[in-house]
Formats: structure tokens, C-alpha cells, sequence
């Protein structure tokens, strides 16, 4: 479904004095999305950390800027485009972009012309102060009147309002951005930015993040999204977000709706693995735990984590054992078709657990640690080292309270817990970590959200886990050496 519609300026103004209705903006949750700019128009950009609703206006005053606009026409853009066309397609080829040059050509001019109309200065910082006291005002103030002391709203704003005028198919859209959703200790930026359809992909979009300029020459930041972003996307959801790769750098940013906070983030399905790759995790040989990690981490619930394989262990003078090789090939060729990145070390150790009555014995072990981020895996290969139990936690995903609680020895005994809780399928996902005593029921939503992901992407894993967990608490076995079932 195309969400995005081709404006005609003239059109909109006639509506508007004929006061027929226009449906120009529509709310999701905590911004807006804008398939029209019209003058006149009251625009949402801002409003108080109380309420999800933008009760902050601006009042867009594009008439106060059309006599700079008179030459400001499609028809010149792309005369200017074809007496350019060739040094700019060589440009472009040049850096190993594909990007539609016309598009990004279009781009460039709605940039300048935006900078020029606000008075941007590229290289000045930004006076929040000043644009604040503007919106202190009773009245609501003009676009015009903020020159000087824009940032992205009004600056996007504009954008897409000269994209209708030169005929590009936008939206003007006010959400958040992130460098990197699966990062939970970043905390979301409120941001507005355009939408383009894709030029030449029917399902494609493109963001054109206008207030945020690529390095000190002033070169536009367009992003290609993993998957089409649109209204119908965005509309009813309370948290999404969707990677974009910028089209000339290849740097990647995330945009969509949510809360201003650190944490996990609900990201867009491009990151989930495929359903044929679902299906072969769940007729693996891997223990269901581990399959669940998988699955979380692919998420993004986990930044990075870890999976050992080894062999039965042996004494001295026996012969040696060794894994298969084309296992753990096998194993490797999974994790990139799922689009992990990971690490794998294998060594001949001392095995974890001696043997009953038994002399210790040796093992031939293989441990990977893999993550949507290498960044991420060598932060967990370092915490893993220095032993670092606040780093490893937040990598495996944990929240601070129950990461804070088991390093000051305040966890609480499970039989301390409301029975009816403990019923619940869900809880059996508990043992991934040890919830603390003052902040169990706030751990328990992030318990309750791995598990409702599982059960998503995978029911058959789902049931599996669960039939699992039920005959490990039935016999007594609720841990694992190092505490957990989940890492």
C-alpha cells in the first residue's frame, strides 16, 4: 500500500480556502506523520513529558518565504540536474553509492534551499535556549519568526514542503532516532525527518534526515530503510524502530516511535531471521535454552551471549576426543544465514565438572560468543575475562535492578513469590537471571516481554522450553553451574 501521496500545492489551497477537509496530519505515538504541508497549517513538534500527545504547535508560515521561492520549481531542479548530470553520477559512482542520482541530486537543492530560507549555519551550534523562549509564547509562533534558531522539526518541516513544490512523493515525520537500537544503554533522541518513496523500489523508502548533515561539507544524509516506512507501519504501535543504511557511507541509524528511554526496543521484523531459518533452529540438536538465546539476541533482548559445545571428557593415558567438525561448520553457516555476527575460540580444557569418585578429566571444548553487534561481542569477550558481573549482565540483557541486586546479595528466594505468579508459563523463563527484592515486579515485565518474543517467533521452541523447565523443577534442578539457563 502506498502511504505516500504526490501533493499539488495549488490543489491544497484551494481546498483550503473552499475549506474542504484535509487529513494533513496524523498522531502516532508521541510525534506525528504529515503527507501535506500547506501554509497556514498548525503543526504538532513538541509537548510535555506527561502526556503522548504534541500540544506544542508551530504555525507554518510558508508565504512569508515564497518570493525566494519564485525560481525554486521542479522544472528548474531538473534542468539543473541533467547540466550536472554527468560530474554528479561520476561523484556518486566514485564513492560506490547506487543511490537514484536525481533523487539525491533533488535532495541536495530542498537542503540548501532550506538552509538558506532559516538561516542555518552549518558550522554554528545550536541555541536551544532561544528557540525555547520562542515557544514560551502564548501566541503560537510563526516558522518564520524562529530563523536562526531552527532545529529538526522546523527544519524538516520546511524540507518537505519544498519536496512537494519540486514533486517529490514525501512525509514529514516526528519519532525518534537511534545509532544503534540494540543498544540499551543509549537513550532514544526525539527527532523529526522526511520520508521519500523510493524511486525505484515499489515496497522502498528512503529518510532524508535534512537537519543532520553528513560531515562538515554540508552532504545531505539520506538512508535507504530495511523495510518500507510508512504510516500503516507506525500507526498503532508504542514502540518500533527500523534500520536505515545511509546511502553513501554506509553507516547505519535506526528511526520509528517509542519512549525517550534507555532499554530494550521493539525493532522492525527485517531483523528477524527468516522462517526457514526458524524452522531449522527449532529441528536442531541444540537445547532449548540455547535455542531461546538465539532467538533473544537475534531480538535484540541481548546485546551479546554466549554457547559452549564440548565433548565427553577423558582421563590421562585414554585417547583423546574431539568435536565434529562439520558440526560446528554447520553451526557457523547458521549463525551468518541468521545474520549474527560471532566469535569462536576451541581449546583442550579442564573439564568444568569432575566425574563422580572420579579423577578430573579433559574435554575438547568449542565456545562461541555471538550478538547482532562486534562491538557488543567484544565487550562481553572483555567483561568475560576481567570476571566484569555489571558488564556481562547488561550484555545478556538483565535490568540494572536485578544486575545491582545480585552484586550486593539482595535477590529474592523464589519462594518468596506470589504462587499464582509462578504458575504462569512465562515464569519459567525466571531462571535467566535472579530478580532482586525491592524491584521483582518490574524484572518480572521484562521476563514476561522474552517470553511473549519466543512464543511470537517460535511456538514450537516456546512449548519446548517450557515442557523442558517443567521437568527440570519437578526433579530439583533449577540451575545450571553458573546460575542461569539464559545467557
Amino acid at each position: 500500500m502506498n502511504n505516500f501521496e504526490k501533493i499539488n500545492i495549488e490543489d491544497i489551497e484551494e481546498q483550503k480556502e473552499t475549506r474542504e477537509p484535509i487529513e494533513a496530519v496524523k498522531n502516532i505515538y508521541r510525534g506525528v506523520w504529515a503527507d501535506k504541508l500547506y501554509n497556514g497549517q498548525e503543526l504538532p513538534v513538541g509537548g510535555s513529558i506527561f502526556s503522548k500527545e504534541l500540544t506544542t504547535k508551530l504555525e507554518l508560515d510558508f508565504d512569508n518565504f515564497n518570493e525566494k521561492l519564485n525560481d525554486f520549481t521542479e522544472e528548474n531542479i531538473r534542468e539543473s540536474y541533467e547540466q550536472n548530470k554527468d560530474s554528479f553520477i561520476e561523484w556518486l559512482n566514485k564513492i560506490g553509492s547506487d543511490v537514484d542520482p536525481y533523487t539525491y541530486f533533488s535532495c541536495k537543492q530542498v537542503q540548501e534551499k532550506m538552509q538558506e530560507l532559516l538561516e542555518v549555519e552549518t558550522d554554528a551550534s545550536i541555541n536551544s535556549s532561544e528557540r525555547q523562549k520562542i515557544y514560551s509564547r502564548e501566541k503560537i509562533p510563526k516558522l518564520s519568526e524562529l530563523k536562526g534558531k531552527t532545529e529538526c522539526a522546523e527544519r524538516a518541516a520546511l524540507g518537505q514542503y519544498l519536496l512537494q513544490k519540486v514533486g517529490t512523493e514525501s512525509a514529514y515525520v516526528s519519532g525518534i532516532a537511534m545509532r544503534d537500537a540494540n543498544d540499551m544503554d543509549e537513550l532514544p533522541e526525539d527527532h523529526s525527518f522526511v520520508v521519500l518513496k523510493h524511486p525505484t523500489k515499489e515496497e522502498g523508502s528512503l529518510i532524508f534526515d535534512i537537519a543532520r548533515p553528513l560531515s562538515q561539507y554540508n552532504i545531505p544524509r539520506v538512508l535507504e530503510t530495511d523495510e518500507a516506512f510508512n504510516y500503516e507501519l507506525l500507526k498503532d504501535k508504542n514502540e518500533l524502530l527500523v534500520e536505515a543504511t545511509e546511502v553513501l557511507q554506509g553507516n547505519k541509524l535506526w528511526f520509528g516511535v517509542g519512549e525517550k528511554e534507555e532499554g530494550q526496543h521493539e525493532i522492525s521484523k527485517q531483523k528477524e531471521m527468516s522462517p526457514e531459518t526458524i524452522e531449522k533452529l527449532e529441528n536442531s540438536g541444540l537445547k532449548p535454552f540455547d535455542k531461546i538465546s538465539i532467538i533473544l539476541a537475534k531480538g535484540g533482548f541481548k546485546k551479546a551471549t554466549e554457547i559452549e559445545f564440548e565433548t565427553d571428557g577423558w582421563k590421562a593415558g585414554e585417547d583423546e576426543k574431539h568435536l565434529d567438525g562439520n558440526l560446528l561448520e554447520e553451526f557457523d553457516n547458521f549463525l551468518i544465514e541468521a545474520g549474527l555476527n560471532f566469535e569462536k575460540t576451541k581449546s583442550i580444557e579442564k573439564a568444568r565438572y569432575t566425574y563422580p569418585n572420579e579423577e578430573e578429566r579433559n574435554v575438547e571444548r568449542a565456545a562461541y560468543i555471538y550478538g547482532n553487534s562486534r562491538g557488543d561481542i567484544q565487550k562481553l569477550k572483555k567483561a568475560m575475562e576481567e570476571n566484569d558481573e555489571d558488564l556481562m549482565g547488561k550484555m545478556f540483557g538483565f535490568p540494572q535492578t536485578a544486575i545491582d541486586a545480585f552484586k550486593k546479595g539482595e535477590i529474592i528466594d523464589d519462594n518468596d513469590l506470589p504462587k499464582e505468579i509462578k504458575e504462569e508459563d512465562y515464569f519459567k523463563f525466571a531462571t535467566s537471571f535472579k530478580m532482586s527484592k525491592e524491584h521483582w515486579r518490574e524484572e518480572l515485565g521484562y521476563i514476561k516481554k522474552w517470553a511473549d518474543f519466543v512464543k511470537e517467533k517460535s511456538p514450537k521452541i516456546y512449548e519446548e522450553y517450557v515442557e523442558m523447565m517443567e521437568t527440570i523443577i519437578k526433579e530439583g534442578r533449577t540451575k545450571r553451574k553458573n546460575g542461569e539457563f539464559l545467557r
